[in-house]
């Protein structure tokens, strides 16, 4: 066994147990846990909801970036509809040109 061998052989024997494994998917990271409850903290002592109402109508465009940010992007839904939906278009269509 060469000397170089010898040195990685000890340093893999010296490892703890869960070395390399990482944190587990999904647990979120102990300084953001702390940022967060900061934020909701600073929100609770600002006023909370009556605080967000007053950035609606004071400053509504910073509310709705607010607002587009906590939005899911897209909204998946099921929609039903009874009758022949290509009949009842031809029929709001007639409508609309009667009248």
């Amino acid at each position: 066994m060469t000397q170089s061998s010898k040195v990685l052989a000890s340093a893999a024997k010296n490892r703890p147990p869960a070395a390399g494994i990482g944190r587990v998917k999904g647990v979120p990271n102990k300084s953001t846990q702390l940022l967060k409850a900061a934020i909701l903290g600073a929100f609770e002592q600002a006023g909370g909801e009556t605080y967000l109402l007053g950035v609606a109508k004071d400053d509504p465009k910073t509310f709705l970036m607010l607002l587009a940010k906590i939005l899911p992007a897209e909204i998946k839904a099921d929609v039903t509809h009874s009758g022949d939906l290509a009949e009842r278009l031809d029929s709001a269509r007639r409508r609309a040109m009667a009248g």
